[in-house]
């Protein structure tokens, strides 16, 4: 893939696109931000935030082969609810895996959609507290432990790895329209729209229509 590595606002230019992978990118840029922002995060919870971000970039997690249609985050927590016990925490984990990642890279959409992100903060805030009281390993409580409590700081560090990974004019942009458009249907013009607006990465995503 491409990574613009001009500063944030500034055009991108030939000498700043260099070849690395998304996880590799993602990895830089959360771990820029949290030093930059001074978060005390431990480093599983730092590699967790790297995987989500590549993870939702390149494969259906955000959109499942499972749903007919983009699922609402009272549709994941009822759903998360009603699992059985062996499928019940990666349900709690989906839920705030997309509150996190939705409302950290698309916060300035939401602030325009009727449900805000306080919704998206609550809701995934509880959904790795429960995770956390479900998971069998001491590891992963302590992981969804801290995406819990720390949810808001999280939420900004990957708001901020978005805000880098766009170009000037970008946010004003409904990008994650755009954004669910492409994954949905793998529209060409979406998928133009995203490019021009400096989202990365966009090779690689697996998408496919949807009557």
């Amino acid at each position: 893939m491409k990574r613009f590595s001009s500063p944030p606002g500034e055009p991108p230019g030939e000498a700043g696109i260099v070849s690395e992978s998304p996880a590799e990118v993602f990895r830089e840029m959360v771990s820029e931000a949290i030093e930059r922002r001074r978060v005390r995060a431990s480093p599983p919870a730092e590699f967790y935030l790297v995987n989500l971000l590549t993870d939702f970039m390149h494969t259906r997690r955000l959109y499942p082969e499972s749903s007919p249609a983009r699922p609402t985050l009272v549709e994941l927590l009822a759903e998360a609810r009603t699992s059985g016990p062996s499928s019940q925490l990666a349900a709690f984990r989906r839920l705030g895996d997309v509150a996190l990642f939705v409302a950290g890279f698309f916060t300035e959409s939401l602030s325009r959609s009727l449900v805000d992100v306080d919704y998206y903060v609550a809701m995934g805030g509880g959904a790795y507290s429960h995770a956390s009281r479900l998971a069998a390993s001491m590891a992963l409580r302590e992981i969804f432990d801290e995406l819990s409590h720390h949810f808001v700081t999280f939420m900004d560090v990957i708001g901020e790895v978005g805000e880098r990974s766009q170009v000037a004019g970008a946010r004003n942009q409904d990008l994650l329209r755009v954004y669910e458009t492409f994954l949905r249907t793998g529209s060409e013009r979406a998928r133009r729209k995203l490019s021009e607006a400096g989202v990365l990465p966009l090779e690689g995503i697996d998408t496919r229509y949807r009557q």
